[in-house]
């Protein structure tokens, strides 16, 4: 099919929901994001109307280059898990257990939780709230998949080293957000292996003395 010019004209698919019609949105068709008039099979009388918002296209569009995250919100018609009014508990629940990244000896700076906060705070349209929101999720991933099998591959650290790292099951820890609490979810991802608390219990030991030594004073890492 060649490429030609769709405006508020009906569209008519085989697929109902709102994942089809922003398939068709970002398949490269000159789309405006305005409503569209949605029809199933012939058996399915009934016509649909959906309303493409700037949020849901934003948050398309963002998603689109992660397969798993895409699958995601395109299963949920696109709706927000972390910037709805709904989503704030939710939202303070992450930031919380983010913001602890530090007793898993993780470093703060890689999940950029100031920056995120200061992200909320800058919104300024549903564009910019759609790409927060995928924004969000990416960083929920990224401090899920280091709290399960940690930030350094071992490949990385010496080719020789052929030990491969535990994979994280995206769609399920995500899934697992619509019911859990994100400090539930990312408590369930952890080593469960009792080395990994051994670890920690001697790094926070580790810590006191060196904070008795230096009168205090921890350095961040960074």
């Amino acid at each position: 099919m060649s490429h030609q010019r769709i405006s508020r004209a009906s569209l008519r698919v085989s697929v109902f929901g709102l994942g089809g019609v922003l398939a068709v949105l970002l398949s490269g068709f000159p789309v405006p994001a305005q409503a569209l008039q949605v029809e199933g099979p012939a058996e399915e009388a009934a016509a649909i109307t959906v309303q493409i918002s700037a949020f849901q296209a934003a948050v398309a569009e963002a998603a689109a280059e992660d397969p798993a995250l895409s699958a995601y919100y395109r299963a949920r018609d696109y709706a927000p898990l972390w910037t709805g009014a709904a989503d704030a508990e939710r939202r303070r629940a992450f930031f919380s257990a983010l913001s602890r990244a530090r007793d898993h000896a993780l470093p703060m700076a890689r999940y950029d939780l100031d920056g995120l906060m200061a992200a909320f705070r800058d919104v300024r349209s549903e564009r910019d709230r759609g790409a927060l929101e995928v924004r969000v999720s990416r960083t929920f991933l990224r401090y899920a998949r280091d709290l399960h099998a940690g930030v350094l591959r071992p490949a990385d650290i010496h080719p020789t080293i052929k030990r491969a790292a535990p994979e994280l099951d995206v769609a399920s820890v995500m899934a697992r957000l619509d019911g859990q609490s994100p400090a539930a979810v990312l408590r369930s991802v952890m080593p469960t292996a009792p080395e990994y608390n051994r670890l920690l219990r001697a790094r926070h030991l580790l810590e006191q003395q060196i904070a008795r030594a230096a009168g205090g004073c921890i350095r961040e890492p960074s």
